[in-house]
């Protein structure tokens, strides 16, 4: 356990983590005779962890970004492509095309980045490439628009909504309103290799370099940020946390500036209970946990508690970490450089009854779709369509003819560029000549399933709709 007791950036003690202290008191406790029930105790313990590899359907181990897009796509850059994850399978994308309009599959990702207002953008040695959700298409702004022919090494955006880029040699550049500008040494900045880019105080934007420290753009000039702790340091990853903290990732050790002022910054290192001191990622969970990759160290949790104090609690210590991601869910993806792709997923059961208006009707088949749409099948052959897990029933449900006794199966079929649920109807006896399994039918116009004319559906609803959400 962690205490902040000054700020010259010196490392501190730490005597014990809290759940330590605990499991020896039980010990102790245990050869007196006396037994008290042991909890669970450790992120370890919390999460369900799940692994993808070439095996699974990865071009590649080595993850380089992740992010999740507006339709609850899982998106990864891999150093062979770009894949796109719908819960079931990796499908390949070509997002770079050329001047005749023709995919170009040779281009790799290096960065990804889903902004504010939903847009997917990909960094590459092509460009940077939008993705348009509507048509499903990608846009690249490539040479042609100013940008150097060069690898993009990160793209983010800034508090005002701008998207910022750093190439792997020619400096940065952002991009607002339509609008490309660039910034190099003549601008005051004085690194080309660019790590980390992060929205800041007032508005203003925070540049980490590898070998000159940080860099604060005040809307018109850089000007170097001078942070003591960090002298010598190379800085990999920033991040601001909700409680406007800054931390600093380095190839030596984690810093903290308190509320962003760097005359308040601390060091931690593995003896304060990191796994490894060479930081490549953050990411901030719904709680407030600060959750840290290392290179060769797996992930660390940092966790506030009462007093000031922090608990430090690491898990996958044997990988070296690139990325760290939260989607919607609450899951949390790790990319790692030979690995694959990780997932751990909170162990958490709640109940909820969403069809308390319909007492009658018995939950036979659920299906979930990327967005997180939810629907319901029931023994009585009604479909419920629920916006969010939690969510309210839309009213009426689709109902299918009841004489026939069918049971609403929703699964998932493979078509030539997307998982799409089906509904399989099962009857009671057989249909010409099968006892059971019924049919399915594939979505051909990707809008709606529609289902024979020989199963006269008299009433409700002939297909499924094909949710945008």
């Amino acid at each position: 356990m962690i205490k902040e007791k000054g700020n010259n950036c010196k490392n501190k003690n730490v005597s014990i983590n809290t759940y330590r202290i605990v499991l020896a008191i039980l010990m102790i406790l245990s050869k007196a005779g006396v037994l008290w029930p042991q909890e669970k105790i450790g992120a370890a313990d919390e999460y369900l962890v799940d692994n993808w590899s070439v095996e699974h359907g990865l071009e590649s181990d080595v993850i380089r970004s992740v992010a999740q897009s507006a339709d609850g796509f899982l998106w990864i850059a891999t150093e062979k492509n770009l894949s796109r994850y719908d819960g079931v399978e990796f499908v390949a994308i070509p997002f770079v095309t050329n001047e005749n309009n023709s995919e170009l599959e040779t281009v790799l990702p290096d960065s990804l980045l889903v902004d504010k207002k939903g847009m997917f953008w990909v960094g590459s040695a092509a460009g940077l490439s939008m993705y348009r959700l509507k048509d499903r298409q990608f846009i690249t702004h490539s040479s042609k628009a100013g940008l150097a022919n060069d690898r993009l090494r990160t793209i983010t955006e800034d508090n005002s909504g701008e998207i910022w880029f750093s190439s792997y040699s020619s400096y940065v550049g952002g991009f607002s309103d339509g609008e490309f500008n660039f910034y190099n040494d003549n601008d005051g900045l004085g690194d080309k290799q660019v790590n980390v880019i992060i929205g800041w105080k007032n508005d203003s934007v925070l540049f980490g370099t590898r070998e000159n420290g940080a860099f604060v753009f005040d809307g018109k000039k850089f000007k170097p940020l001078i942070i003591p702790c960090l002298k010598n340091r190379q800085i990999i990853k920033m991040h601001v946390d909700r409680n406007g903290d800054l931390w600093i990732g380095t190839n030596d050790g984690l810093f903290r500036c308190i509320h962003s002022n760097i005359d308040n910054c601390f060091r931690y290192s593995i003896e304060d209970g990191l796994s490894d001191t060479f930081i490549s990622a953050f990411a901030e969970d719904g709680n407030g946990n600060l959750w840290v990759g290392t290179e060769g160290g797996g992930i660390t949790r940092i966790q506030h508690e009462a007093g000031g104090s922090l608990r430090f609690e690491s898990m996958l210590q044997s990988l070296s970490v690139v990325c760290l991601l939260f989607d919607r869910g609450g899951n949390l993806w790790v990319g790692t450089q030979g690995s694959g792709l990780f997932r751990l997923k909170p162990k958490k059961l709640s109940s909820f009854r969403p069809l308390d208006s319909y007492p009658q009707e018995a939950i036979s088949s659920i299906f979930q779709r990327a967005s997180g749409v939810t629907w319901l099948g029931t023994e009585d052959g009604k479909l419920f369509r629920l916006p969010t897990v939690t969510g309210i029933v839309f009213d009426p449900p689709l109902i299918f003819h009841k004489p026939w006794g069918a049971r609403v199966c929703l699964r998932l079929l493979k078509t030539r560029k997307e998982v799409f649920g089906l509904v399989q109807m099962e009857k009671e006896r057989s249909i010409a000549g099968r006892a059971s399994g019924g049919n399915c039918f594939r979505d051909r116009d990707w809008r709606t399933i529609w289902l024979p004319p020989f199963l006269k559906i008299v009433r409700g609803i002939y297909g499924l709709e094909r949710s945008t959400e």
